[in-house]
């Protein structure tokens, strides 16, 4: 059984935000979003269609559910700030689902704004109005059966009515309590609008709205602040083990004991069964037949901690919210079995390990206890060289934090004033007391791990993201910032002091800066790992590093003040300015990376505006014809749209650039959406092609959203593809401190062994290629405007000459012949970019594509490029994203590039040789993928036996395979 006491949080709590300090209101903020909440869960609403259900959560979120699928369907957001500020309590839906009311803990400048009533449309979206007359934060909101009014209860005491049907003026304030009023319903009977509040008074209250005034109440020995209300009866609890029955004259006429402290109660629609939520153990969830005297009829125990947000899906189906992962059950009311489980894909970080560059962790529940006497075991390790999970074979290895130091020791005690165990910190030498650190509303309540660093300071991490560093005699040294929830687990090694907390992240400090007297530390990396192994890394400057899909659960929260819905913007739409694995690695190598963060921020690149959204017309299905007419719709937000791209099997093949037929006009979809249809003529290759379209922001710095549909096509005759060789090669630059040996040798010897390799599998084959003097940038610009493929047929592009990997942006460059490098600023000036050829290449059809890359870094520029294998790595990752084809890129020191084998250049030597050597591969065809292995292989052993050193070529592969060359 899991013994752990949950409590009631005050807001005067300063919980710290992700990855900033100092945050100003209009700034972008950063924020984790694991795909479900991240805090407690404080209510649960069903829609009127029985298939979506909206939550409202102490992570400052607002959600819609597809029940069905689980999936996310809608984010509402507000303004957010420091601390609890912006933090959701209440919602409540108008029965025509026209207009949704919040309220809670919310952002603003001034009192008024941070008690206020925000009320959305839910058609856009939109914030509508923000009603302000309360003082204190609202803790529960009531809408009448008919839409008419609405009831708020604050913690100001007061309970305030609001005419919905004229424009949601006040009409009413109802005082009386003393405290603050936790919960609040209201309904009609006799021709009266009744409305029943209940407190921290430990007093339940009716009024009548018609008489506007209080008919009676009730007080309890314990607080109130959960109601439930049906045609008969009226249901209430708070802090005691039992749940309170009136009738609607608030006469008790029974009480249901409970061995939990129930929690969120909630009347099934046919008013038959009451569902009530759980606190203390065992955080089990019941429901009661009210037709039978509340008769228990079932329960439900999947819920690992305390559950206070309950409502009924149809009368037969409960939802409740809550658990240690803050997960969402749907479950049947008279079995208890569950239907649905919606969560979000991380999980609590219980415990942390360190050992060099490996940090291991686990995300199953541990008792208390055991974390403290690091008894648990380890679940899984990331490597933070490569950023491989996997799991851990043996735990014993990876250090912790040490609870003793040189005499000192140090254990936990309660304090009384919050009832928790560990409130005080007792501080030992050699038996002697030197000094107690107490903990209460202001510094996180408790001490859920704590320890020694390496040269006696004392770190303790609590609630709410507070995690602090102390001296010997117990004061205050200081504030690690970053964590956001409760911090579970530490380990130190060296100067390295690595957290995980139920915020779901693990989080890197450098102990250094608390040696060098910082008050104010904050993390070198943050690090989310998915319970599917996906992960991302980012810094406080919002450069990141991710798998595959991990970059999607970090967002930019758009503030955009008090009055309006916030918006929000992946940072895997960002990719292209803040996708660093270079400063991720120079981060963890204690360098300061903070002159990145001068010339690319987000509020730089949300000056060109937020994206658009787009939504596809056109059906997946089957095409009956090569050539369709592609249908979307682009919906600009009001601030304004750039390229429009269309991808096939993410292949970029089509860019609408800005200025040229993309301004929205016609039909309106809503009055706050400018949305009109956008067709383009495209053609299909036979089988599967996945087709989406994504389009950018006013200033072509932000990416929208990318819908995708699938359409398969199946030609009735299937000819021979034609085969499409280009060659972009530099030996003899204007600049003659760049001039190269054997890039032109390189690029004919690809074509004439391709060509011979090749023949049997194609119709045609066709060569284009610029050399030397007649590789200028906008020659290879009318060079691929020249090129007519269809999207069947193959297309092999060989680059060699001098590139470049630019360490302002990470951004790779190729070097045409006519550059010359005056500084650093000349390269991205006029340098052919990773955006170039995605333009260039969208006039290529075909889907089949490879991109041969052998561009040695020359001496002239060895001191613009201070790091060689990671930056390279970003430049790649970045170039094969943007040009959605298949890619091989050579990595070679100078030394290699200027002697050569054999006449070539020694990648395009491996090159040669993988495929004149085709007798050992499968049907003796050599594809895409079958070339990057063997260049993998042997590349490596060429330059180590020459050279004495391993070369390693990138390669980045996309979509299917497909053969490029026989044997005969």
């Amino acid at each position: 059984m899991k013994q752990r006491l949950y409590k009631f949080i005050p807001l005067s709590v300063f919980i710290f935000l992700l990855a900033v300090s100092n945050v100003l209101a209009d700034d972008p903020i950063l924020t984790l979003d694991t795909g479900g909440h991240m805090a407690a869960i404080k209510k649960i609403i069903t829609m009127k269609d029985g298939k979506h259900i909206i939550s409202a959560s102490d992570d400052k979120t607002i959600r819609i559910w597809d029940i069905e699928t689980g999936i996310e369907t809608q984010k509402i957001l507000g303004q957010i700030s420091g601390g609890g500020e912006g933090k959701i309590f209440a919602i409540a839906l108008t029965p025509d689902e026209r207009w949704l009311a919040v309220g809670g803990y919310l952002a603003g400048e001034s009192n008024e704004d941070k008690s206020a009533i925000r009320i959305y449309d839910l058609t856009t979206g939109k914030l509508s109005k923000v009603l302000k007359s309360h003082n204190n934060k609202i803790e529960d909101l009531s809408i009448s059966n008919d839409g008419r009014y609405l009831v708020s209860g604050s913690s100001d005491s007061t309970v305030k009515v609001w005419d919905i049907n004229n424009n949601f003026s006040l009409v009413s304030t109802l005082s009386g309590h003393t405290t603050a009023v936790f919960a609040v319903a209201i309904f009609k009977e006799d021709n009266d609008y009744k409305i029943v509040s209940a407190g921290d008074d430990n007093k339940l209250k009716l009024w009548s709205l018609n008489e506007n005034k209080e008919l009676i109440s009730y007080t309890h020995s314990d607080k109130l602040r959960f109601l439930a209300v049906n045609e008969k009866y009226i249901a209430t609890c708070g802090f005691g083990k039992e749940i309170l029955i009136f009738n609607h004259k608030l006469i008790n006429i029974q009480n249901i004991g409970s061995i939990t402290v129930p929690k969120g109660l909630s009347f099934s629609p046919d008013g038959k069964l009451l569902a009530a939520g759980a606190s203390s153990p065992p955080r089990t969830c019941y429901v009661y037949d009210s037709t039978d005297n509340f008769k228990k009829i079932s329960s439900f125990d999947k819920h690992d901690n305390v559950t206070m947000a309950v409502t009924f899906v149809d009368n037969h189906t409960v939802a409740t919210g809550g658990g240690d992962n803050k997960e969402i059950y749907i479950w049947d009311a008279y079995t208890g079995i569950e239907k649905k489980l919606i969560k979000g894909h991380g999980n609590t970080i219980w415990l942390v390990g360190i050992k060099g560059k490996e940090i291991a962790f686990r995300t199953t529940f541990l008792p208390f206890n055991e974390i403290r006497k690091h008894l648990g075991d380890f679940e899984k390790k990331i490597n933070l060289e490569t950023f491989t999970v996997s799991k851990v074979t043996d735990d014993q290895e990876y250090k912790r934090i040490e609870k003793n130091y040189q005499g000192f020791s140090l254990k936990h005690r309660p304090n009384g004033q919050y009832g928790y165990q560990d409130s005080m910190l007792q501080i030992t030498e050699n038996g002697k007391d030197r000094g107690l650190i107490i903990r209460d509303a202001t510094n996180g309540y408790r001490h859920c791990i704590y320890g020694f660093t390496g040269f006696g300071a004392i770190i303790s991490g609590g609630l709410n993201g507070f995690l602090t560093a102390y001296d010997s005699q117990g004061q205050k040294t200081a504030s690690f910032i970053g964590h956001t929830g409760q911090i579970w687990a530490a380990a130190i090694e060296g100067d390295t002091l690595v957290t995980g907390s139920d915020d779901q992240t693990i989080r890197i400090w450098d102990l250094k800066e608390l040696k060098a007297g910082k008050i104010k530390i904050y993390p070198m990396l943050s690090i989310f790992i998915s319970d599917d192994n996906e992960w991302v890394t980012w810094t406080n400057e919002g450069f990141f590093n991710a798998s595959k899909n991990g970059a999607r659960y970090i967002t930019y929260h758009i503030n955009k003040g008090s009055d309006n819905a916030a918006g929000n913007v992946t940072v895997d739409k960002l990719y292209n300015s803040f996708y660093r694995p270079d400063l991720i690695e120079a981060r963890l190598n204690i360098k300061d990376i903070s002159q990145y963060a001068k010339d690319i921020n987000i509020n730089q690149l949300l000056k060109g505006g937020l994206p658009p959204r787009v939504e596809m017309i056109t059906a997946s299905g089957t095409a009956q014809t090569k050539d369709i007419k592609l249908k979307a719709r682009l919906c600009d937000t009001g601030e304004g749209i750039g390229d429009v791209t269309m991808y096939i099997n993410d292949v970029p093949v089509s860019i609408e650039q800005s200025g040229r037929g993309i301004t929205i006009k016609g039909s309106k979809q809503s009055k706050e959406l400018n949305c009109a249809d956008f067709e383009k003529l495209i053609s299909l290759q036979q089988g599967t092609n996945k087709i989406g379209i994504m389009a950018m922001n006013k200033g072509n710095t932000i990416e929208s959203n990318k819908p995708e549909i699938e359409l398969i096509y199946k030609s009735k005759t299937i000819e021979k593809p034609d085969l499409h060789i280009m060659t972009i090669a530099i030996n003899k630059y204007n600049d003659i401190d760049l001039r190269l040996k054997y890039s032109v040798n390189d690029a004919n010897g690809i074509i004439e062994t391709i060509k011979k390799r090749s023949a049997p599998l194609f119709n045609k084959i066709h060569v284009y290629s610029i050399h030397d003097k007649e590789a200028t940038k906008n020659n290879i610009q009318k060079m691929f405007e020249q090129i007519k493929t269809s999207s069947d047929d193959v297309f092999i592009l060989f680059i060699a000459g001098h590139g470049i990997t630019y360490q302002k942006d990470g951004s790779y460059y190729y070097i045409p012949v006519d550059f010359r490098y005056t500084s650093n600023e000349a390269i991205p000036i006029t340098g052919v970019s990773i955006d170039d050829f995605k333009r260039y290449l969208t006039n290529i059809k075909a889907l089949k594509s490879l991109l041969l890359v052998d561009t040695c870094n020359s001496g002239s520029f060895s001191e613009a490029i201070a790091s060689r294998g990671m930056l390279e790595k970003t430049a790649v990752n970045k170039l094969t994203r943007a040009i959605g084809r298949s890619t091989i890129v050579a990595s070679s020191k100078d030394q290699v590039a200027l002697e050569g084998i054999e006449g070539h250049g020694v990648f395009t030597f491996s090159v040669l040789k993988a495929f004149n050597g085709l007798g050992n591969y499968k049907n003796n065809q050599l594809t895409i993928n079958a070339l990057a292995t063997i260049v993998e292989e042997t590349l490596p052993e060429i330059t180590m036996k020459k050279w004495g050193y391993e070369q390693i070529p990138q390669k980045n592969l996309q979509g299917m395979d497909f053969p490029i060359g026989v044997t005969f």
